[in-house]
């Protein structure tokens, strides 16, 4: 097929394709799309403008690029892995697709259980997913998907209707995975904070070791740039959680330095006795500690910040 466009979730998955392309003598464009959906701020921070043209992920400035590659392309195939941050890339991308106008037809979504950069470039692409045509009822779920979480709140994004979720198989998943990383009802720890203080907790480790973590949990909702931000900032602040910390690396620059990148990863790091107190549940992080930090488009800042009852399916209200 002529002007065929596979988009990726990651540089591992581009791989896998351009090696597959090589032994099944097949011609396309291949782009990985790189963005962070999750802790990272998907709007413009001034609320009170907020628009539909005012989403603003990560992956914005190849947005508009991308735009008229989809129009121009007789087929674009979207290679999606199985974790949060790529469900959400491919419901982003559907839905500026509506904005391009794009033919829906012209869309195929590939569907992978296991990462696409984790494929061996032997295997075909059917193989590993069956092609999934894009049609309208994709596109207008996308859209209101993507409305919800880009929301100052999460109540939107709780109340999604089934049907809304229905055309993507993972995305109850990736709701329940997001819901679960809001501040907990109980010790105001998101998903993310409970897996570095659970994985720190009984003897201390590596930072090596608590990205490890990540990468082995099931869910697995945030990569190595976040974690770095993560843990340096849970060893931050009047009260920090962690100590053992060699420098203070973030997302942005930890890779600026090898040695200081080494020396980072191969800190021992150990729960600090606030540290023990909050896993325990002694005390609230949120309320003792502090947060900021995004979770869609809501803000959670401060000392109150909306919360997620398991138990009872509920969202709590800062006001609360």
């Amino acid at each position: 097929m002529q002007n065929r466009l596979r988009l990726t979730c990651n540089e591992a998955a581009a791989g896998y394709l351009k090696a597959n392309q090589a032994i099944a003598l097949v011609s396309a464009e291949i782009v990985p799309v790189s963005g962070h959906f999750i802790r990272s701020p998907v709007t413009r921070s001034n609320d009170s403008e907020r628009n539909d043209q005012e989403v603003l992920p990560s992956s914005k400035p190849m947005m508009d690029r991308l735009l008229e590659r989809f129009r121009s392309a007789d087929r674009v195939e979207l290679y999606i892995d199985p974790d949060p941050n790529s469900q959400l890339l491919m419901i982003y991308l559907l839905s500026q697709a509506i904005r391009a106008n794009v033919n829906p037809s012209n869309l195929a979504i590939f569907q992978g259980t296991t990462p696409w950069g984790q494929q061996n470039a032997e295997t075909s692409i059917d193989a590993v997913a069956p092609s999934m045509q894009v049609k309208e009822p994709h596109l207008s779920a996308a859209a209101a998907i993507w409305a919800a979480y880009a929301a100052a709140t999460p109540q939107a994004f709780l109340r999604l209707d089934p049907q809304d979720l229905a055309p993507f198989p993972l995305m109850n998943r990736t709701r329940e995975a997001l819901l679960e990383d809001l501040p907990s009802a109980d010790a105001g720890l998101g998903a993310c904070e409970h897996l570095v203080l659970k994985t720190v907790a009984a003897q201390g480790c590596t930072v090596a070791k608590v990205a490890s973590a990540f990468a082995n949990d099931p869910i697995h909702l945030i990569d190595l740039p976040q974690i770095v931000d993560l843990v340096t900032a849970l060893s931050t602040g009047a009260s920090p959680v962690i100590d053992g910390l060699n420098g203070r690396l973030g997302a942005d620059n930890f890779h600026v330095d090898g040695d200081a990148c080494e020396s980072y990863t191969r800190s021992h790091i150990r729960l600090t006795d606030y540290g023990h107190k909050i896993h325990s549940g002694e005390l609230d992080f949120v309320k003792t500690h502090g947060i900021d930090r995004w979770w869609g488009g809501t803000r959670l800042k401060g000392h109150t910040a909306w919360r997620w009852d398991r138990k009872s399916r509920a969202l709590i209200s800062p006001e609360c």
